[in-house]
């Protein structure tokens, strides 16, 4: 009896020993997950936070682009102005002069500030910043309200003769235009970017929620008074100072977001991009588990942990897999395949200076004329057929799409191998036809790095440009087409 007495309470011992060891097993686990969920969610707001500030940089640098090439393009549009200055009609002349241009609209203020649209529109601009700024001399970007009452970015450059300046020409950049602008390479999050001044008001928004981006973060926050007053003082302060600001606060939605601001180049605005936290909302209801059952965590907790390891995994590669997708969307152009300008601004400071390197500038001809014939759907074909033919002939470099018609090609060969290239690429081009459109023609200029050794790939490519224009120039005279119409 005592012997049965004993080994009872030898198994009772041991039953409730490893209970205990499988209670504190279970918590341990416990709070193991709890760690891991806190971790992964620091991680993940992290991931949000640095993803943010990539997107607005890439953002960021796609707006002040597209304002130097805006202001590039009145500039060339003001000398050619300027060269040869109508006496009569300006309305006529202005519509002609912005057949071909990415502007909707041209303006040409003279020097008593009278000033005429390529849409028929006269009226008096002489208190209007940008013909104050540009009877200056200066060149930029600013805003304007046009005559429907919309507002637009305009960008200006005087018009000078014999080193006086004579009037601003200007042209209208539209609010949607803009718009669009403002949503492009937007993926992985609801984001809002606006376009604020630096009194921090909305000059342009990529949602459809027209509101005073400072009132809307201030009035959602759940401490007013003293934090209210400080986030709305930091903020105008951020804007007025064109400084850079990551902050976070309280949305709408109730989960923390995140608000980013970046000046714009040679402008007085300010790119803000706004967005929830993608990590808060993800691990929502997932940070307390404590109140839960010993036994449940228990016969639980390691299904949840290895099921955690394996969602993790898949997560974890399928956003990887998600990010090198975008990371080739926002390299390649979307219709031909090539890479784009952001990729050959990134690469342009990492080209070779050294070797038997050869740089293509390479233009479509004939495209305007085709647009306007035949169709935009002709000239995508145009521009996809000219893309298969440069893919073929420099298969073994890089070519880029800098502009709607404007290629640069790079590719390691030997200088007597450049005028055999540019023979393949026009040989190819003869042979290739459309559906719509049944011809395809390329001008096609190069330089070789042995020509130019001291030389920056800027320049090496400037030349290679200036050489392509010959031959277009002899391209238009043979074809007896204008190159404008």
């Amino acid at each position: 009896m005592y012997t049965q007495t004993k080994n009872k309470s030898k198994i009772r011992g041991i039953v409730i020993i490893n209970l205990f060891l499988v209670i504190l097993l279970g918590i341990f686990i416990f709070f193991g997950v709890q760690r891991f969920y806190q971790a992964n969610e620091r991680r993940l707001l992290q991931e949000d936070k640095m993803y943010l500030m990539e997107s607005t940089r890439q953002k960021n640098q796609l707006v002040q682009t597209t304002f130097q090439l805006k202001i590039g393009a009145v500039t060339r549009l003001a000398n050619s102005w300027a060269s040869d200055l109508p006496q009569g009609n300006y309305l006529e002349q202005l519509r002609q002069l912005n057949g071909s241009q990415a502007f909707e609209n041209l303006i040409y203020v003279n020097a008593s500030g009278h000033g005429y649209t390529s849409n028929n529109l006269e009226g008096d601009y002489q208190h209007k910043d940008f013909y104050l700024q540009g009877m200056k001399g200066k060149t930029g970007t600013t805003t304007l309200m046009t005559e429907t009452g919309a507002r637009a970015i305009v960008s200006y450059a005087p018009v000078k003769q014999a080193g006086e300046i004579v009037g601003v020409l200007a042209g209208l950049t539209s609010k949607k235009s803009v718009e669009t602008l403002l949503k492009e390479y937007i993926y992985d999050f609801k984001a809002n970017v606006f376009l604020c001044d630096e009194r921090g008001k909305i000059l342009f928004y990529s949602s459809e929620h027209n509101f005073d981006m400072v009132k809307n973060i201030t009035d959602t926050n759940p401490n007013p008074g003293k934090d209210r007053d400080r986030m709305i003082k930091k903020m105008l302060t951020t804007m007025s100072t064109h400084k850079t600001l990551t902050m976070k606060y309280f949305g709408t939605s109730g989960v923390n977001s995140y608000i980013r601001m970046v000046p714009v180049k040679d402008t007085h605005w300010t790119l803000v991009m706004s967005f929830p936290s993608a990590a808060e909302k993800k691990l929502q209801g997932q940070a307390n588990k404590s109140a839960q059952s010993l036994m449940t965590v228990i016969s639980t907790s390691l299904i949840a942990y290895i099921s955690l390891i394996i969602i993790f995994t898949f997560t974890t590669l399928h956003r990887e897999r998600r990010l090198a997708e975008q990371a080739k969307q926002l390299d390649h152009d979307e219709m031909t395949g090539l890479f784009n300008r952001r990729a050959y601004d990134e690469n342009l400071a990492r080209i070779p200076t050294d070797g038997n390197y050869l740089y293509f500038a390479i233009d479509v001809n004939e495209l305007k004329r085709t647009n306007d014939n035949l169709g935009h759907a002709a000239g995508d074909e145009l521009l996809m057929g000219a893309a298969k033919c440069m893919k073929t002939c420099f298969a073994g470099g890089k070519v880029y799409r800098i502009g709607g018609d404007e290629f640069i090609a790079v590719i390691k060969a030997t200088p007597e191998s450049g005028k055999i290239l540019r023979q393949r690429l026009h040989e190819l081009c003869t042979n290739w036809h459309g559906k719509k459109v049944k011809e395809l023609s390329m001008s096609v200029g190069f330089v070789s790095l042995d020509e130019y050794p001291d030389k920056k790939p800027q320049e090496i490519i400037a030349l290679a440009d200036e050489r392509m224009y010959l031959e277009k120039s002899a391209f238009y005279q043979q074809s007896g087409h204008n190159r404008r119409r």
